[in-house]
């Protein structure tokens, strides 16, 4: 699957709560994702919203490949993942607490900035990693 965003997009839920937050992308069940997003901006207008959120079902492979992504929520990570094997290529995210938020899923990250305004703990949260690098 590739998503072209070809135009800077809001992305609105006026009542959004904690335990049922609103995402821009979810991805579960998929072989690959490929967000394209170069000279765009997307921006999250409302509370508890989330750029990219991955079910723990997902197993494949996601690349983001550039884009402005403005989060405005203070309470959760603009990037909650889950599962399957992210790539973040050159990505501009400015979010109010935590960029990326795993919780058993890969993540590599290709240059970009990273602005967490307000974070009280890190930008990148790290949990439950999937897999253990082997020793050489």
């Amino acid at each position: 699957m590739v998503i072209n965003v070809t135009g800077d997009t809001t992305f609105d839920k006026k009542d959004g709560n904690k335990k049922d937050c609103a995402n821009f992308i979810t991805v579960c069940n998929a072989n690959s994702v490929t967000v394209n997003a170069e000279g765009q901006t997307i921006k999250m207008a409302g509370n508890f919203i989330r750029c990219f959120y991955a079910e723990d079902s997902f197993k494949g492979t996601a690349e983001l490949n550039g884009g402005t992504y403005n989060v405005q929520c203070d309470d959760i990570a603009a990037c909650y993942l889950c599962g399957g094997n992210w790539t973040f290529n050159h990505l501009t995210m400015k979010a109010v607490m935590r960029a990326i938020e795993t919780n058993g899923a890969n993540v590599t990250v290709n240059g970009g900035s990273y602005d967490c305004h307000d974070s009280t703990s890190a930008t990148f949260w790290i949990q439950n990693s999937p897999t253990r690098p082997s020793r050489m």
